[in-house]
């Protein structure tokens, strides 16, 4: 299986190539490097690699090279329309070739578009494929896979939050149309991924949402059989109260039912629509009942600050029933 992140940085200046653990670069020693020479001749180069010890990256298995900006190509150019993001790569090869004199297929590169008001802008950083594996070589002969990077890429992104990722994605590399079409369809099913892994956590969280409110009333269910249940012998005006009970509409939800002395208390959830209804009926219905409706501690009702059914607030009220 292929590693996933760097585990080494190789870098090359005029006069020096450093090998070093990614996780251990020490600061001093890298700000003393001079990326400032000229590309030197592959003799040269291989004499620069001669410096790392073999035994230094035996074990490793992917490595960024990083190269100085002045080794590589660099042309930038204003574009009159704005670039699809489709031909962005095939129009940035077109300028590497004509920088170049050489064929397309010959050359590694890395471009960037700036989207304008008006048109956009492309750079482009190119070198040679002979560059690419004269760098590589040493590294690739112990099977060690190769990432090249810009110098000035590197000082942007190392530093930054996912850095080694970001950076793979500024790497040089030859023209592969097919890759633009891969990364486009690995888009594509990353997002549709993560869609369902959002609804399906939405989902989740409401059905235990849902739960905890079966639960809820549930439990309000069982503690108003529970006090029903301890009357062996319901009074006459218990029984009625049942009776009007069982007939509620199913929007009412019933919280609490108790009976004391000829009286009886019920708590109620409903809108107010509903309980004028509800209470109108009642009194029709039963002419000897006397009611007083109170809030549930202290005043007449109690509106829920963001319970609603409908485009109906939903209130608690408690409803004292006496027989006259």
């Amino acid at each position: 299986m292929k590693p996933i992140s760097p585990d080494c940085v190789v870098f090359y200046s005029a006069t020096s190539c450093r090998f070093y653990d990614i996780e251990h670069i020490p600061v001093h020693d890298f700000s003393q490097l001079d990326f400032s020479g000229p590309l030197p001749r592959e003799s040269n180069l291989a004499e620069l690699q001669a410096q790392v010890d073999p035994e230094s990256y035996k074990n490793k298995a992917f490595s960024f090279i990083v190269l100085p900006d002045e080794w590589l190509s660099r042309t930038e150019q204003d574009i009159e329309y704005k670039v699809p993001r489709e031909l962005a790569s095939l129009a940035a090869l077109a300028c590497a070739a004509e920088q170049h004199f050489t064929p397309p297929e010959t050359l590694w590169f890395h471009y960037q578009v700036s989207r304008r008001r008006r048109g956009s802008h492309l750079a482009v950083l190119s070198c040679h494929q002979n560059l690419v594996e004269q760098v590589c070589r040493p590294f690739k002969a112990v099977g060690i896979r190769c990432c090249v990077v810009p110098l000035s890429h590197w000082n942007a992104y190392q530093s930054l939050p996912f850095g080694r990722f970001r950076l793979q994605q500024q790497a040089l590399l030859p023209f592969e149309p097919d890759r633009d079409i891969g990364h486009r369809h690995r888009t594509v099913w990353l997002a549709f991924f993560v869609v369902c892994v959002i609804l399906n956590v939405g989902l989740l969280l409401y059905d235990y949402y849902l739960n905890k409110e079966f639960e809820h009333f549930a439990g309000e269910h069982h503690q108003v059989i529970h006090d029903i249940s301890l009357y062996d012998s319901p009074s006459p005006l218990l029984t009625k109260v049942l009776a009007a009970v069982r007939a509620l509409p199913e929007q009412v939800r019933l919280s609490a039912l108790k009976s004391y002395d000829n009286k009886a208390f019920i708590a109620l959830s409903l809108s107010m629509e509903e309980m004028t209804s509800l209470l109108a009926r009642w009194q029709t219905e039963f002419p000897d009942w006397q009611f007083n409706v109170q809030e549930e501690g202290h005043s007449l009702v109690e509106v829920r600050g963001m319970s609603k059914r409908g485009n109906k607030e939903v209130i608690n009220v408690g409803i004292s029933i006496s027989s006259g």
